[in-house]
């Protein structure tokens, strides 16, 4: 049957987040927008005033962004009674770290008195400032408490925390606390749905084109001011009552993850807001099927359906479907390939990661050869879903393109190897601590690998055809070296 509502997305991937509590002060003054705005800087993110809110004394950091001031924590008033609200498994720890999660209905009056629910209008303003839809989450997101965040900046103090969201009160269902963020505003899309905001850990986008039954439980940030921005309007909610949405149910048929949650779709649409690729071993994604039709956002909507992954088998040592890292608002393009059962890329990592060197401090090295990285940056080096090779992983694929002879195998033709597997090994040399040295006659890989505090690389040279490992006779390599990077696929 048709559903009344715009996509919904119940999310169950990794992260783990804890911030600061409540505490208590002595100022249970409302500070007016004219005073905080005095605060602000010119690049917004203005920390330092407090709010107490009078009615049960809990006290509140606030943060000024551009022209808006708002709570910089997650809200924790639960009526004076328990009346209003819940903490995420009923545990009061986790509202101590995450606040309060409350149905639309409790949130849209919950703000203490000088503040109020802010509306989509205002959510998008401050995304915008914050880098737009497409990186404003690794902006927003507190640097502490997520797991496995590569970007939680918290450029502006307002530390946005992944408080979960409960199914309803009734129920008792919580989920995704320390791996999402959901926050309600005050613009309807219906009289059972308003629009929701949110976060993930995996990527930088702040999501705010989505909305959810009025019943669910999600955490509530105060904006300051007593009027609403105009955008929760009966405009709004009546235009939408006359869309017709469908629920569109995903089966990965084995891929990774296994369960995608279904979302609605306006009729009349193509497939806008599809889940990311699953992943599945041995196998490229070849797009989401109802029988022999393929959906896609040109595929127009008119019905519920159940679309079902397709896949199409690799031959070992075949090319992988392109992987796209969208990383640092990037669109960097890595050609994968099959090696011995495991995905991994056909280039160099060039991920701009904090502390990591071109070779020569020159972009067209980074460009040809990817980036250099020191030890202590690699752990976060490559993407969600892939990571730097084990010393196990690197002996397993020297084995399978040959041993002794496998350099002259996974070398690229321009270094003068065979490149039989388009695994495509560049000489991009490396950084040794006080010069860069090596480039064009020698390439040397980290693997993750920590042994009696040496880290294991492999290395190939222009004079050899095979592929040395650098803990051979227990040598290892300082950690202040920095090496090229491969990923493979796999957390």
């Amino acid at each position: 049957m048709p559903k009344k509502l715009l996509i919904s997305i119940v999310l169950a991937f990794i992260c783990s987040c804890s911030s600061g509590g409540s505490n208590k002060d002595d100022n249970n003054e409302t500070p007016s927008s004219s005073s905080l705005a005095q605060n602000s800087s010119s690049s917004g993110g203005f920390v330092g005033d407090t709010f107490t809110d009078p009615r049960d004394g809990q006290t509140y950091r606030i943060v000024t962004i551009g022209e808006q001031s708002w709570f910089a924590e997650n809200l924790n008033y639960d009526g004076g009674n328990g009346s209003k609200g819940k903490c995420y498994e009923n545990k009061a720890a986790n509202c101590n770290t995450y606040g309060r999660l409350y149905d639309w209905n409790e949130a849209k009056t919950i703000c203490p008195s000088g503040w109020r629910l802010p509306s989509k209008k205002d959510w998008e303003d401050l995304i915008q400032f914050a880098g737009g839809n497409l990186e404003s989450a690794k902006h927003l997101r507190a640097k502490e408490g997520w797991l496995n965040c590569g970007s939680c900046e918290d450029t502006y103090g307002f530390s946005a925390l992944p408080g979960g969201y409960g199914g309803s009160i009734e129920t008792g269902v919580f989920k995704v606390i320390g791996e999402s963020g959901l926050w309600w505003t005050s613009t309807e899309t219906g009289s059972n749905h308003a629009y929701q905001v949110f976060m993930l850990n995996f990527n930088d986008r702040t999501y705010y084109e989505m909305s959810d039954g009025k019943w669910f439980m999600l955490s509530v940030r105060c904006m300051n001011g007593g009027s609403e921005h105009s955008s929760s309007s009966a405009t709004s909610s009546s235009s939408s009552e006359n869309v017709e949405y469908f629920t569109i149910k995903f089966n990965t048929d084995g891929g990774v993850p296994a369960i995608i949650p279904e979302i609605s779709i306006a009729g009349g649409i193509g497939l806008k807001g599809a889940p990311a690729n699953p992943r599945k071993e041995g196998y490229t994604f070849g797009g989401w099927f109802e029988g022999d039709i393929q959906y896609n956002s040109t595929t127009l909507i008119y019905k519920d359906v159940t679309l079902k992954a397709k896949w199409n088998k690799l031959e070992e040592g075949g090319k992988g479907e392109d992987y796209t890292d969208t990383r640092n608002s990037q669109s960097l393009i890595y050609p994968t390939v099959i090696l011995n059962g495991k995905r991994w890329f056909a280039k160099n990592l060039n991920y701009d990661a904090n502390g990591s060197k071109c070779y020569g401090n020159t972009q067209a090295n980074c460009d040809t050869y990817g980036r250099l990285y020191t030890w202590d940056i690699i752990s976060g080096a490559c993407p969600q879903g892939w990571h730097v090779p084990t010393d196990e992983e690197w002996e397993d694929l020297i084995i399978f393109a040959g041993g002794k002879s496998a350099g002259i195998v996974l070398k690229a033709k321009d270094w003068g190897g065979n490149d039989d597997y388009d695994f495509s090994a560049l000489p991009g040399g490396a950084y040794n601590g006080a010069a860069f040295v090596g480039i064009g006659s020698s390439g040397s890989w980290w693997t993750s690998t920590n042994k009696e505090g040496y880290k294991a690389y492999y290395y190939m040279s222009t004079s050899s055809e095979s592929v040395t490992t650098a803990m051979d006779g227990g040598v290892g390599v300082p950690t202040e070296f920095a090496l090229s990077i491969r990923c493979v696929e796999g957390e």
